[in-house]
Formats: C-alpha cells, sequence, structure tokens
C-alpha cells in the first residue's frame, strides 16, 4: 500500500509542470501597475470598514411609531390569557407585616401575579382597569415611545415604571392549598426540589401568601374565581 501511495505522489508531482506552466506563462504576462494595484487595495479597505461600521450602529427596532401614542390601545386586562383580576390586599412578607393593595391578576395557564399598587388613591373597591393605568401611566407610554424612537437610554421614570411592572409575588395555583378565614384567605404553595437540590439534600418547600378583601361577600366571588382555575 505504501509503494503504490508513493508512486501515485511521484506521479501527481511529475505531472505538476503541466498546469502550473500555462498559469505562471499567464502571470509573467500581466503588466502590473502599482496605481491600479493601490486603489483596488484602497477600494476593498472602504468598502469592508463600511460594512463593519454599519454593523456597529444599534439596531433600529422594526416598528413604525406614530407621532402621538393611541389613548385607546387594548388593555392587557382584555387578553384571553386573563382568567381574573381584583383588586385585593396582600400580606407584605418583610418585617413591617403589614397589608398593602395589590393587583390580583390570574392567567391562564394558572398563574396568580400580585403587583403592588400601593400609590396615593387607590382602594380596594377601586377599578381594575383604573388601577392598572398607574402601573402603565400614559406619560410613561409616550417617554418610552421617545426613547426607543431616539435609541436614548431609559430615564428614571421609565425605570420606576418598568419596575412596577414586576409582580412582587407570582404563585402557581396549581401547586397550591388554600385555607380560608373570613375574609382571608391563606394561599400554601408546595415548591418542588429539582434534581439538583436534592442531591444536595434540598427537599420541597413552601412558600405562604396571605391575601384580604374587604368582606366575606368579596372573598366568596375571589374563592370561586380561583375555582374556575385548574388547581
Amino acid at each position: 500500500y505504501l509503494v503504490a501511495f508513493v508512486q501515485r505522489q511521484q506521479r501527481v508531482c511529475l505531472s505538476m509542470p503541466n498546469v502550473q506552466n500555462p498559469i505562471l506563462e499567464e502571470i509573467s504576462g500581466m503588466s502590473i501597475n502599482p496605481d491600479e494595484i493601490d486603489g483596488a487595495v484602497r477600494s476593498a479597505i472602504t468598502e469592508r470598514a463600511e460594512k463593519l461600521r454599519a454593523m456597529s450602529k444599534p439596531m433600529e427596532p422594526d416598528i413604525e411609531f406614530d407621532d402621538e401614542i393611541n389613548p385607546l390601545l387594548e388593555s392587557p386586562l382584555t387578553s384571553e390569557m386573563m382568567s381574573g383580576v381584583s383588586i385585593l390586599e396582600y400580606l407584605r412578607k418583610d418585617t413591617t407585616n403589614v397589608w398593602d393593595i395589590c393587583l390580583a391578576v390570574i392567567t391562564a395557564d394558572a398563574y396568580l401575579h400580585l403587583f403592588d399598587v400601593s400609590a396615593e388613591g387607590v382602594k380596594l373597591d377601586s377599578s381594575p382597569v383604573d388601577v392598572f393605568q398607574t402601573l402603565s401611566p400614559a406619560d410613561a407610554l409616550i417617554e418610552s415611545n421617545e426613547a426607543m424612537k431616539s435609541n436614548s437610554a431609559p430615564s428614571n421614570t421609565q425605570k420606576s415604571w418598568i419596575e412596577s411592572l414586576v409582580p412582587v409575588d407570582s404563585i402557581i395555583l396549581g401547586n397550591c392549598s388554600v385555607r380560608r378565614n373570613g375574609n382571608v384567605v391563606e394561599l400554601t404553595e408546595t415548591m418542588v426540589a429539582n434534581s439538583a437540590s436534592k442531591m444536595f439534600g434540598v427537599n420541597n418547600r413552601t412558600k405562604k401568601q396571605s391575601l384580604r378583601t374587604s368582606n366575606d361577600d368579596e372573598m366568596d366571588e375571589w374563592i370561586e374565581l380561583l375555582k374556575n382555575v385548574h388547581m
């Protein structure tokens, strides 16, 4: 096998002159103009630099912005992904141990998200639509629109608005047990430990959240709403 390989390589090497001679003759017959070569090199460098400069620019959002945001945009509260929304009180999980107002949203995939809306003027009998406006005020939407068009950094107002859209708590209702006491309900969620945690001896743990309505009748409605979700 080795002898046959060497013989094939020899035949290839012997045929090289027949291949390279026409190429060398063509190259030797070419007229080399230094100015033309310099121009071609400069043109290639400029073209490559323009491509790199274009790639380094911030990507423009593929969205057409109106000069003014339509104040009649459809509210997320009307989405089919919403199973229910209420204004409740939730018990803070800190040293204060006080009740604060929250916008409680139940989604179609059986999650309960609590948004803190303990702003001045928000009460338990406030409309969920009106309370939602405290989370996404029109002036913040307009400012965000202008910032996106100009690719500028978010202001403190925008940061505050974005942070308000982060739930203070999210609960998987399918993992919850419910215990009611009058107009107060306590949800106990069992948080299943993953395989990596179990390797280190970490077992399932629980998380509790207490919610309160203004009276027993409203709690009856809230419990009925929970029953409509697959728990």
